[in-house]
């Protein structure tokens, strides 16, 4: 009897591992084509001292078609929120790839069997404004070469590499990483949702 009973909560066990996975199936058709808002908090560290321990909130309208995402995102970061102080004031534009399934039999990256992985990276670039004393702009080059100070002060060039935890249908957990190559060159953290609209 212990046997019988054994192979049966195996036999369950397996039946709904695999209702599991079909469902994970085609939550992910959402990031093969569609379009998903972001929210993101993050927390950036730089080794300018002005410009350590800044949050930021960043809120992103991307449109998703197999191994790309791409859209505009607005983001805005502060490190004591009073009237003046640092801000950052910033409109992107991200090209990114994402990886929502492997192969040509298409497998998707399954943890546990409860939720799926989706790893993505790339790079953001738009215009920002970037202050100690809001609202005028904080110079991070002055070098009297136009162009240079331009790009420096006020170009976004932000590489993102980050995975999305999707968790429901239409409803992911995403973890961010990224690193600025312009203005104080800081990396942050973050952590954030995407949903589908």
């Amino acid at each position: 009897m212990k046997k019988l009973l054994a192979v049966l909560i195996a036999l369950f066990s397996l039946a709904t591992a695999n209702a599991g996975i079909n469902t994970l199936y085609s939550w992910k058709e959402g990031y093969e084509h569609g379009r998903k808002v972001n929210v993101m908090f993050e927390y950036s560290f730089s080794n300018n001292g002005i410009f350590d321990n800044v949050k930021r909130v960043e809120i992103a309208f991307l449109k998703y078609k197999n191994y790309l995402r791409h859209g505009g995102s607005f983001a805005f970061g502060w490190k004591k929120f009073e009237s003046k102080g640092i801000r950052h004031v910033e409109g992107m534009y991200n090209f990114l790839l994402q990886i929502p399934y492997f192969g040509a039999d298409r497998k998707i990256l399954v943890v546990a069997d409860m939720f799926s992985v989706i790893p993505f990276g790339g790079m953001a670039l738009g215009l920002g404004l970037h202050s100690d004393d809001f609202p005028s702009a904080y110079k991070f080059s002055d070098s009297q070469d136009w162009l240079k100070d331009f790009v420096q002060n006020y170009v976004i060039a932000r590489l993102k590499i980050g995975a999305d935890i999707v968790i429901a249908d239409g409803l992911a957990v995403q973890f961010l990483f990224t690193k600025d190559l312009t203005m104080e060159k800081a990396y942050s953290f973050g952590v954030g949702i995407n949903v589908d609209f």
